[in-house]
């Protein structure tokens, strides 16, 4: 185990600047949070399928999928932390949040239009599965399109 993480499934972000002979822990995305994203919480949530992915303007994010431990397909959602400081050595980051429903499929796409595109899908309790997640504000808010 890593420093931050626990016997419980988490997610950790590590980086390197000597090319691998040796890495560095920067973040820790523990189950232990509730479904709200409070690490400190009473829940006990899934958290899975990371994606780290740099903006246009160099903002470091971290995506991931995000459920109860019911496993209830209607908690399915994608969250989302970011940082201004990819490069330094304790970035600061952002406060984690809900981007929309579903399970991302890959990461965000910038359009010609500079939208942040993000595809989703849901399975089993929907019948809307293929969406995409839009975002116009570069990352600060997001809306679902499509699948409807």
């Amino acid at each position: 185990m890593t420093p931050g993480e626990d016997e419980n499934h988490s997610e950790v972000l590590s980086t390197s600047g000597d090319g691998g002979a040796t890495w560095t822990e920067v973040l820790v995305i523990d189950s232990d949070g509730d479904s709200d994203g409070d690490p400190d919480g009473p829940d006990r949530v899934l958290r899975f399928d990371p994606q780290r992915w740099v903006s246009p303007d160099r903002r470091l994010f971290l995506f991931w999928v995000q459920m109860g431990r019911t496993r209830s397909d209607k908690q399915l959602g994608v969250w989302c932390i970011e940082t201004k400081q990819p490069d330094a050595a304790r970035p600061v980051w952002s406060q984690s949040r809900r981007v929309g429903d579903g399970v991302m499929m890959g990461k965000p796409l910038v359009v010609l239009s500079g939208e942040w595109v993000l595809p989703v899908s849901k399975w089993k309790e929907h019948d809307t599965s293929a969406q995409r997640i839009v975002s116009v504000d570069e990352g600060k808010t997001w809306k679902r399109r499509g699948g409807s």
